[in-house]
This record gives C-alpha cells, sequence and structure tokens, in this order.
C-alpha cells in the first residue's frame, strides 16, 4: 500500500508542477502584454506632452510674449514631461519660454 500512496504523491506532485508551468506561462504572456501596453501608453503621453510643449513654443515665439498662465502650463507639462523620461530637446524650448516677457511689449510710436 505504501508504494501506491508514493505514487500518488508523485504524480500529484508532477501535475501540480505542470499546473504551475501552465499558469505561468498564461500570466506571463499577460503581464508581458500589460507591460507592452503600459510602455504605448507611457510613450503616447510623452509624445503628447511634447506636442504641446512645442505648439506653445511655436505660438509664442512668434508673438514674442507668453502669457502667465500659459508659462506655468508649459511648466506642469515639462515637469510630467520630465517625469516620464523625456529628452533635452524639449528643455531647450522650455527654456526659451522661461526667457520670454508675460505681457505684450508695448509698442512704441
Amino acid at each position: 500500500m505504501e508504494n501506491i500512496d508514493f505514487d500518488l504523491s508523485t504524480i500529484f506532485a508532477g501535475v501540480d508542477f505542470i499546473l504551475i508551468l501552465l499558469g505561468y506561462g498564461f500570466f506571463g504572456k499577460k503581464f508581458h502584454k500589460s507591460d507592452k501596453n503600459q510602455k504605448a501608453i507611457k510613450n503616447s503621453v510623452e509624445a503628447l506632452l511634447r506636442h504641446a510643449i512645442i505648439q506653445t513654443y511655436n505660438q509664442h515665439v512668434d508673438k514674442g510674449y507668453i502669457p502667465i498662465h500659459e508659462r506655468q502650463n508649459v511648466e506642469s507639462l515639462f515637469t510630467e514631461y520630465k517625469i516620464l523620461g523625456g529628452n533635452g530637446t524639449i528643455n531647450n524650448l522650455v527654456e526659451k519660454l522661461r526667457e520670454l516677457p508675460t505681457h505684450e511689449p508695448k509698442e512704441k510710436d
């Protein structure tokens, strides 16, 4: 009878091992897919932030000034952009926006 018990415990251990492998394969694929989705979302948000900063830069550099609320908005966008791993090109644009006056230059008569 002991021999049968040993065989059953060996079989159950083998079944447990197979179930663990199957579970790892199933959930591993789900986690990998989830990780790919997270990276895609991160990259998309980073691209949207970059676009918004560039658009603001183009709009206000041409005008020669940036209203304070727009500057604050760019600073907020830039903070999140850096957290997501944004690069130095946008840093240069933000620096130039910081140098702009916050009021429209008065025309001289």
